[in-house]
Formats: structure tokens, sequence, C-alpha cells
């Protein structure tokens, strides 16, 4: 069995598929890309992210690729190296570790205070229903071109947690007011 099933492509290949939407600022957009595919590890740590080939492959110029990168450096996403050039930063051990603690602290908390209140028929609807997608979708999704696309597993996830966190905030909100 294989610990990893990454396979290293050029950014052009990552990013090729985005357009640039009418609304909405450049940078804004260049920024929402770039840390989806820094988040999902399309771009993987380590790579380089040269200000001159993203404008490129979005035929922009240079100014907004540049401020997204600034943008995702504040994140912590991206380390930049004057006179080096910008790379998606590494992932810290230390970091992963002490983020799945709080993750899984704020989570088991979250959980215990719903189970205490109980939650409204419509909400276990809805969590069930997002189980119940979840429990259908392979962790990962072999497109056409044999890439390994990790994107709806992961969305839905996301939205099961973020659903648990939105029914306590609207708990807390009622109990305050």
């Amino acid at each position: 069995m294989k610990l990893t099933d990454f396979e290293i492509q050029s950014i052009d290949k990552i990013l090729n598929a985005t357009c640039i939407p009418q609304e909405g600022s450049l940078v804004d957009h260049i920024y929402s890309v770039l840390r989806e595919n820094i988040i999902n590890l399309s771009l993987l740590p380590d790579m380089p992210l040269v200000e001159k080939e993203i404008a490129a492959i979005f035929q922009i110029s240079k100014t907004p690729v540049r401020e997204a990168l600034i943008r995702l450096a504040n994140d912590r996403l991206v380390t930049i190296i004057p006179k080096s050039g910008s790379y998606v930063t590494s992932i810290s051990l230390e970091s992963y570790l002490e983020a799945c603690f709080i993750r899984g602290s704020l989570e088991s908390a979250c959980a215990k205070r719903l189970a205490e209140k109980g939650i409204s028929l419509a909400e276990q609807v809805k969590l069930n229903s997002i189980i119940a997608e979840y429990s259908q979708t392979p962790p990962k999704t072999i497109t056409d071109d044999d890439k390994a696309v990790f994107c709806p597993f992961a969305q839905l996830d996301e939205l099961f947690h973020q659903t648990l966190f939105e029914y306590l905030w609207y708990f807390r909100c009622m109990v305050i007011t």
C-alpha cells in the first residue's frame, strides 16, 4: 500500500482550468485560487510560486499576483524570500499536531454541548443528509486524466463540522438574547 498518492505537476497544469470571474477583486480571486490549491495540497509544500508564471497562466499583470502572495504570506501559507522568490510554506509537524489537538478539543466540546442541549428535527435531518452523502463519497476521485481529486470528500467533511459549529453558535445566540 502506498502512503502517498501525490503526483508532482507543474503549476500551469494545476491552475490552467481557472477562469477570472467578471465580479470581485482580481487579487481576491488569485488569492482564493492559490489558497485553495495550497490547502488541498495541489500546490505542494516548498513548491516555488513564480509571479511571472502565475501571471501568464491567468493572463494578467504580476501586480495582483504579488499582492495575493503577500496576503498568503500573512496567512503563513506562503514564504517570501527576498531576491529568491515565493514558496508554498512547509508543513510543520509541530504546528500540524497542535492544530489537530485544538480542532479535536473544539469539536468534542461542540458535540458535547449539542448533545446536552439537543438539536431540532430539521438540524438532525440536515446532519444525516450530510453523513449519508459523505459515506457514499470516495475519499478521492480519479478524473479522466488520472489525476486524484480530494475536493468532494473534503468539502463534505468541512460542511459537516461547520454545520455543527453553526448549530452551537445559533444555540449560544439564543441563550444570550
